[in-house]
């Protein structure tokens, strides 16, 4: 059987071209995790950092455990800290510590290394030298693929190790909404009925005349202080409990999509390096297998690669990926 009909056979056609599926479904000119929920998860992360409660404990202390959480993950802001000073964090060879800080620096080498892809097959075609250089360079594009994709591993296992930890996090910080929610209405219905009842008061106290004792009229404006006084009291710390709640809503509003994000990154992960060892299995293979005279052959290696939809298809990539990690350093919002 004729060598080339067995290679293609069993490798198939256009094994360069990148599985699109760490594209957006619906806009290709988007990473398949910058999803909604993912930008709700920045805007989470935001609201989270900013938010303080310091006035109610139990809220204090149900919103610290989210920001332990949150701490560990990173966001935007703490990611502009860090390059503020380490200019250099997102080329280091090694990931940052922090999740956030770490995928952003993920994508960053998936720009670099769609750049890399693209200029080496662009050499690999008709401007290839020799079969030498072919060889050379499908070795050295499997390789590279093989080092991209050792990291995702760990960061996908943080991630699994990082999702439970911020749901239960979230999770009591939503009860302890609820409950305080429920403490709100208990106080509005006593504020209304204490303005019912100095308002009484007061209407009894105006009926007083001359006949009315001294100690009648005493005792009455001393109910009406003491009313009066608990109205004020109420009113101060309701204005307060009613503010901080605002704020948690606005924060739960946006953990709702925490799951889906996480989810959604991890997903994204997965397929990322699935394209990897696809990728760089192939194209080492075709390298050890491959002869010279199809090595030599342009069509042929054309055929084989998919070499001008490959190209194309990771220039995509790293120009998508290189939005993303400079859209990774804004803040989240949600229109």
């Amino acid at each position: 059987m004729n060598r080339s009909i067995t290679i293609a056979a069993f490798f198939g056609q256009n094994i360069a071209i990148p599985n699109s599926n760490i594209l957006g479904l619906n806009h290709v000119h988007q990473l398949a995790c910058d999803t909604t929920a993912y930008r709700h998860l920045k805007g989470y992360l935001k609201q989270v950092n900013d938010l303080k409660v310091s006035e109610i404990d139990s809220l204090q202390f149900a919103l610290a455990q989210v920001q332990h959480e949150t701490l560990g993950f990173g966001s935007p802001q703490v990611l502009r800290q860090c390059l503020s000073g380490q200019p250099n964090i997102l080329a280091d060879q090694m990931p940052p510590d922090r999740l956030y800080a770490a995928l952003v620096w993920l994508v960053q080498q998936l720009h670099l290394s769609s750049t890399l892809m693209t200029t080496t097959l662009q050499t690999l075609g008709r401007e290839a030298r020799s079969p030498h250089d072919v060889k050379e360079g499908l070795f050295r594009l499997g390789h590279h693929a093989d080092s991209a994709r050792q990291p995702i591993a760990a960061l996908m296992d943080r991630l699994r190790t990082f999702k439970p930890a911020i749901l239960r996090a979230n999770d009591q910080l939503s009860e302890a909404y609820k409950a305080h929610t429920t403490k709100l209405h208990g106080q509005q219905e006593r504020l209304g009925t204490l303005k019912v009842m100095i308002e009484n008061l007061q209407q009894n106290i105006a009926k007083l005349n001359f006949l009315s004792s001294a100690q009648t009229r005493k005792k009455l404006d001393q109910e009406l202080a003491v009313l009066q006084q608990e109205l004020k009291d109420l009113s101060t710390e309701t204005d307060q409990l009613r503010r901080a709640i605002g704020a948690v809503e606005l924060v739960l509003e946006e953990g709702a999509w925490i799951a889906t994000a996480l989810d959604d990154i991890t997903s994204f992960l997965e397929n990322l390096r699935k394209l990897w060892t696809t990728f760089g299995t192939n194209l080492t293979q075709m390298a050890a297998d491959a002869t010279d005279d199809q090595l030599g052959n342009v069509d042929w290696l054309e055929k084989g690669l998919g070499l001008e939809q490959a190209i194309e298809q990771w220039t995509l990539i790293a120009q998508v990926a290189k939005q993303f990690v400079v859209a990774a350093l804004v803040d989240g919002s949600v229109n």
